[in-house]
């Protein structure tokens, strides 16, 4: 049996057409995806250091995406692996943090690179037992706001306290730093009180 060239390039030609149309076709949704990722907001919260002093905490939540973000709400909660005394400190520090309004209520609009802080929480102020449970907490945090065609969306973080242990120094460790100057503000309360 002998088969026909025009059938042969017919089909050949058919091949490459229906190939070319499905590359266009996925060519289209990833620039579909790019464009509606350009316009996206996308929201980050860290916990980090105050700039006037190391042992002040707070929550920084930042509009780093290239949209805004409408209706946003934030959600604080103890991660599920935490102990009961975990539990219970991470809700202390959860009420600390939820002082401003933007968080106990959300907030209509965050713009594109607007960011809002919690309230902070000072460490000097603790002992040395609160450090060392501060330092195996999990906070779990769940961000939801809508973009700018109203699509629903949420995001979840784990603000792990554990990444911090041995992080910040100043001459040492973090939990070196702050029970020494905790140790050395008494000393010097004391001078001043025999005066």
């Amino acid at each position: 049996m002998q088969i026909d060239p025009s059938i042969l390039i017919a089909s050949f030609s058919v091949i490459v057409a229906s190939g070319a149309t499905l590359a266009t076709f996925l060519g289209w949704i990833e620039n579909r995806k790019l464009r509606k990722a350009q316009t996206e907001p996308f929201v980050d919260i860290k916990l980090e250091s105050m700039p006037q002093s190391i042992s002040l905490l707070r929550l920084k939540i930042t509009n780093v995406g290239l949209g805004s973000a409408f209706d946003f709400k934030l959600n604080l909660r103890p991660h599920s692996l935490m102990n009961d005394v975990q539990r219970e400190e991470i809700n202390q520090i959860i009420d600390e943090f939820s002082r401003p309004q933007f968080i106990i209520k959300g907030i209509n609009y965050l713009a594109l690179n607007e960011y809002k802080f919690s309230s902070y929480i000072n460490l000097i102020r603790r002992n040395e037992e609160y450090l060392e449970l501060f330092f195996t907490l999990v906070i779990l945090a769940e961000v939801s706001y809508r973009n700018n065609i109203g699509e629903h969306i949420k995001q979840f973080f784990e603000l792990d306290m554990r990444e911090f242990d041995g992080s910040y120094t100043l001459g040492g460790t973090f939990e070196e730093v702050v029970p020494k100057s905790l140790k050395d503000i008494v000393s010097e309360l004391k001078k001043a009180n025999q005066l």
